[in-house]
């Protein structure tokens, strides 16, 4: 019959036939906590029970199966625990799919537009050929093969997940080992034009302050100096129909909260408004464009940082941990 799984409240069953695998536990993050000594689950090599797990655990449990490869079915609870305890398939009665609706995109509010806005999507390129989110993350690996890279395929599965969930990914593993390089590939595979929709950023010792990203207002010449990155920022704000990827590369090579306190702050904030400057009708660059006094962080921008844990460099704060999710690289061929 095939890979299947039922959400009932707050319990997820995940279930096999005959001839499929069950799927190996570890894909699921440990911050899930779903199959934790203090979590209520049991396990054979027919069928996973989980239950009273935390509904956003649950959301990203489901997207995690469905890029496995399993389908969404409407069984009722004691079915499903009489087939945990016999492994008769006939119990099943070949259910209904269920209509799982659209694709779960990150909870983040939208840029500042006067026009009608659209909501963000990864599926920005192939979207005829990549229709579902298995179909997708098939297309991203096929891309990142076909450029001569063979990460893990649970490591790419990963980041596309924790992209989703919350689009502030921290890469974290040796020198050399592609972090930077998949920020890139990634980029690449869902973009329809990467040199406008990618932007790497090479975080230096000296940063004190985050005017190396977000620029700052001269008053000497009564211009904003902008920078490329407020440029990518802007443009994202612009386009809100199409992702954008920034990579802050060994971003602990200077103290985070030093350059990034700004995008922090709004990170906590309910309109999530980063403060530029403090003219309302706006100030111009030297080329002429009007930097705004502020702007929100647009919910189409994905911000993916690397850190090298060979190096002397700065530790990680608990605020920003807990506002990003951490993937940590064990090599890459």
């Amino acid at each position: 019959m095939g890979k299947y799984y039922t959400r009932r409240g707050n319990s997820l069953y995940i279930y096999v036939t005959e001839g499929d695998e069950m799927i190996d536990l570890r894909v699921f993050p440990p911050e899930l906590k779903l199959f934790e000594a203090e979590s209520d689950w049991k396990v054979n090599d027919r069928v996973a029970i989980i239950r009273g797990a935390e509904e956003e655990s649950l959301q990203k449990a489901e997207i995690i199966l469905g890029l496995n490869g399993f389908i969404k079915r409407d069984v009722e609870e004691d079915l499903l625990e009489r087939y945990f305890a016999r492994g008769d398939e006939s119990i099943l009665e070949a259910p209904k799919p269920i209509d799982i609706g659209e694709v779960i995109m990150p909870v983040m509010e939208p840029p500042m537009r006067t026009e009608t806005e659209v909501e963000p999507s990864m599926e920005a390129v192939e979207v005829e050929e990549a229709v579902d989110e298995g179909e997708l993350i098939e297309h991203i690996l096929g891309y990142i093969r076909s450029r001569g890279y063979n990460y893990p395929e649970i490591l790419v599965k990963n980041y596309y997940i924790s992209l989703k969930t919350k689009p502030f990914v921290i890469l974290a593993g040796y020198s050399g080992m592609g972090k930077t390089a998949l920020t890139r590939l990634f980029a690449e595979a869902v973009s329809e034009n990467v040199e406008e929709q990618y932007l790497r950023v090479a975080v230096q010792p000296n940063w004190l302050d985050d005017r190396h990203l977000l620029g700052f207002y001269n008053p000497l010449t009564g211009r904003y100096i902008s920078t490329p990155f407020l440029d990518f920022l802007l443009r994202a704000v612009e386009n809100p129909d199409k992702p954008y990827f920034l990579c802050l590369d060994e971003m602990n090579l200077s103290r985070v909260e030093y350059y990034f306190s700004r995008f922090i702050s709004a990170m906590e904030s309910i309109d999530r408004t980063i403060h530029l400057h403090g003219f309302s009708g706006g100030v111009k660059t030297e080329d002429g464009r009007v930097i705004p006094p502020r702007l929100k962080m647009p919910s189409n921008l994905y911000i993916s940082g690397t850190i090298n844990i060979d190096e002397a460099s700065y530790s990680l704060t608990p605020k920003l941990i807990d506002r990003a999710n951490i993937i940590e690289f064990y090599g890459v061929d």
